[in-house]
């Protein structure tokens, strides 16, 4: 719409203003790069790719606790079956992170799968145009599909009675930090193929890209999921080799300051 073009007008004009400014401009995806290469707001001087996002603090998250005592406990308080495959959503309550998707997919597999637990953990964005609607929220809640939980402090401990994390957004973002998160968790991944959930799942080694907006996609890659225990076994392990390797929060860090570093000495 006209507005949408005026905000795309806007945003456009003040990234060239910062790159004329910066000495150096990041970015945590390669597609945001050249997006703004495309458009003539980032010249070919500048634009570095630190990958990681905003890094994971791993001693945050425990892998391979899925049968603690913890675990068992939480399990329990949510009425879920200790033997269930639980399929987890975290993030703030707004459409375009693919809700609805999750919400259709939990409803395609309810009929057949009692044995498939579907989790949404957050809130509605108030004030956000596009956050979830209290009316549909109360009618998802309802229709009895999906366990909401609301906002919740201990994700890390509901990340680890999970067994598989699931992204569905079609909302753009660097790297979504939930899959920062949930592969520092050792957590077999499913999200949708698109700029910044592309740079943490890789498609067949952690986990499986989906199209956007697809519901039927979506429910049947977590059967595939919970009817293959070795793969989502394998592809948990190597989200967590991944987490070890680049998303390390230290290593984030590390890449800012040696850039920091060479743009001082270049001063």
């Amino acid at each position: 719409g006209i507005t949408s073009n005026f905000a795309k007008r806007i945003n456009l004009s003040m990234y060239s203003i910062s790159n004329r400014l910066a000495s150096q401009v990041t970015f945590q995806n390669p597609d945001d790069m050249s997006l703004l290469r495309k458009y003539g707001s980032l010249t070919d001087t500048k634009g570095q790719l630190i990958p990681g996002g905003s890094g994971v603090d791993l001693t945050e998250h425990s892998p391979g606790t899925r049968n603690s005592a913890k675990s068992q406990s939480l399990r329990e308080s949510l009425t879920i079956p200790l033997d269930a495959c639980v399929v987890l959503f975290v993030g703030r309550l707004q459409t375009d992170k693919g809700l609805f998707e999750f919400v259709e997919a939990a409803r395609i597999l309810k009929q057949e799968r009692q044995d498939i637990v579907f989790i949404m953990v957050g809130a509605p964005d108030e004030g956000n145009k596009r956050s979830l609607s209290q009316s549909t929220l109360a009618k998802w809640k309802a229709e009895n599909n999906v366990i909401f939980t609301g906002r919740r402090e201990d994700v890390p401990d509901l990340m680890a009675m999970s067994n598989i994390i699931a992204a569905p957004t079609f909302y753009r973002e660097g790297v979504p930090r939930t899959l920062l998160e949930a592969a520092a968790t050792g957590l077999p991944m499913i999200g949708t193929d698109m700029p910044g959930v592309r740079e943490v799942i890789s498609n067949g080694v952690n986990g499986t890209l989906i199209p956007i907006q697809d519901s039927n996609a979506l429910a049947k890659a977590v059967e595939e999921l919970a009817d293959n225990p070795d793969k989502a076994a394998r592809y948990g392990k190597a989200s967590l080799e991944r987490a070890n390797k680049e998303f390390d929060h230290r290593l984030v860090i590390g890449a800012y300051l040696k850039l920091y570093d060479e743009l001082w000495n270049k001063s």
